[in-house]
């Protein structure tokens, strides 16, 4: 029995009385495996029986505990790590820092939305959107092995720079220990070099099953599983441990204007105003029409020849501006490995007004 209001009784004499009422119709009485447990609340003249109990997700109400900013992507993790922020209590906002077009944007999008309808109560939570995408190109010249940290460290700049205007205490990332190269023990801590706020890791000990059951069970692992795992900006054998010093040093070749730009610019979306995003479509073709430019995306990571048909090879990090400046009429086809990053291409060109399409090879 649970109490709140004037009472003239103890909880104990509300148990006696009940249990005594319902003894003659049980089997007996057994304090430590009993077949029914009944539970009453009472407030005042009102008094709640029930039976049966159905968990909730615990924690404080929102709010309660501060404010943070949440590293969104539209992954697996990182929604799960700042509903566990919502948990605690923490008042969560979102920052998504865009490396592509339209595909990448939906997930982050759709995921912070499920969060902002269906957990995140009394308060309106904003998902911030920095574009990424002239900083990924001023990448290109420096040592591919550490790209990923680099953008990370970019990444908890653009966070540290949108909690102090919104006065956040905390940052909040949805990195596991030892899950991939940049989360390392080294890496997270040569990341996490660039601020001083507090960094919040609640997934930092779960394993990707963990991971996935709780995406599941909070309703972001849907939306998550539509999200294909875009062409890695990293070369190949990404680096496990690196230092402050070389990564301060790789920095300086960073043109400091763009970066300035990437971590301090943001677009801005109510998300509990915002309309359901639809997914885009794949604008596909499987032939290629007399005349069609054909450009091969060049991932260093996956390491695949260039077909012999191509017309032109863009690496990854310079796509945009290749969109950007591509002048010629005709169709436009984009190729990679996984069909993934040239869906995006193509979709991104087609906001530029290009007729683009991802070119599915046949066979």
């Amino acid at each position: 029995c649970k109490r709140s209001g004037r009472t003239r009784f103890s909880s104990q004499d509300v148990a006696i009385a009940l249990g005594a009422a319902l003894q003659p119709g049980s089997a007996g009485v057994d304090l430590t495996h009993p077949e029914a447990v009944c539970r009453i609340d009472i407030h005042d003249n009102l008094v709640k029986l029930y039976i049966d109990e159905t968990p909730g997700p615990g924690g404080f109400p929102i709010g309660t505990q501060g404010r943070a900013v949440a590293l969104i992507s539209g992954g697996i993790d990182s929604p799960v790590a700042a509903w566990f922020g919502l948990k605690r209590g923490l008042e969560v906002h979102y920052l998504f820092c865009n490396l592509g077009g339209p595909l990448q944007l939906w997930g982050p999008i759709a995921a912070a939305r499920h969060l902002a309808m269906q957990w995140s109560y009394g308060y309106r939570p904003i998902l911030h959107i920095a574009d990424f995408n002239a900083l990924i190109q001023a990448f290109a010249p420096l040592n591919h092995r550490y790209r990923t940290i680099l953008l990370k460290r970019y990444f908890y700049r653009a966070a540290d720079r949108l909690a102090r205007r919104i006065g956040a205490q905390a940052i909040i990332t949805g990195e596991a220990l030892g899950q991939v190269s940049s989360q390392t023990l080294s890496n997270l801590n040569t990341i996490s070099q660039v601020t001083n706020r507090l960094i919040i890791r609640p997934l930092v000990a779960f394993d990707k099953i963990e991971i996935i059951a709780q995406a599941r069970s909070i309703g972001t692992l849907p939306i998550s599983e539509q999200v294909p795992e875009f062409c890695n900006v990293a070369g190949t054998k990404p680096r496990t441990r690196s230092s402050g010093a070389v990564l301060d040093n790789l920095e300086k070749a960073v043109d400091p204007i763009i970066a300035e730009s990437a971590i301090s610019n943001w677009t801005s979306l109510d998300l509990k105003n915002l309309p359901e995003p639809i997914k885009p479509d794949d604008p596909v073709l499987d032939e290629r029409p007399a005349g069609a430019c054909l450009v091969w995306l060049d991932n260093p990571e996956l390491s695949a020849p260039v077909p012999p048909d191509a017309d032109a090879v863009v690496d990854i990090l310079s796509l945009r501006s290749f969109i950007t400046g591509y002048r010629r009429t005709g169709v436009l086809l984009f190729e990679c490995v996984q069909g993934i990053m040239s869906r995006d291409a193509a979709l991104a060109a087609r906001e530029k007004g290009l007729d683009a399409y991802r070119y599915h090879r046949p066979g």
